[in-house]
């Protein structure tokens, strides 16, 4: 990133009532430094955001862990000669049971387009929604199915 661009950096957040919520900072380099200039906070689970949880949301420290994991993961891979997976996104065990928790709550909630639906409360492109709920599924941590056929929890769940 250049001087005086901006950029998004993504974190989920849970709120005070135990729902997944977004944040994304928007930041910009300014003299070297990456400085926030705004931020966005997002329910994944259609959820009203209140106003209360502004309080308990401690802001500075979200943007600092959210900004030293983008940059101790594009700087380990630049030092080790990788510059092009340093644009590539990593997904952690937790990533993937975030997207099982939301997956799940959609479905529970009737959604008749859960993996599309996860993909808009992720922030994500479809195709990336829907490659990572295959990968959950093949990992065991969401129920096997049939092409076309939702399902977010076990037989034994159901």
């Amino acid at each position: 990133m250049r001087d005086h661009e901006t950029s998004d950096l993504t974190a989920l957040w849970d709120a005070p009532d135990g729902s997944l919520c977004r944040l994304t900072f928007t930041v910009k380099r300014i003299g070297g430094r990456l400085e926030l200039v705004g931020f966005e906070l997002r329910s994944l689970s259609d959820r009203p955001v209140r106003a209360a949880w502004l309080r308990t949301l401690k802001l500075e420290a979200e943007f600092e862990q959210a900004r030293e994991a983008e940059l101790s993961r594009d700087e380990r891979l630049i030092d080790l000669g990788l510059e092009r997976e340093a644009q590539r996104v990593r997904r952690t065990p937790e990533d993937l049971e975030r997207v099982v928790h939301v997956y799940r709550e959609l479905w529970r909630d009737g959604s008749t387009a859960p993996t599309r639906d996860t993909a808009k409360a992720l922030g994500l492109r479809y195709h990336q929604a829907a490659k990572l709920i295959q990968r959950c599924r093949r990992e065991g941590l969401l129920p096997t199915t049939q092409r076309g056929i939702a399902r977010g929890a076990t037989e034994a769940e159901q």
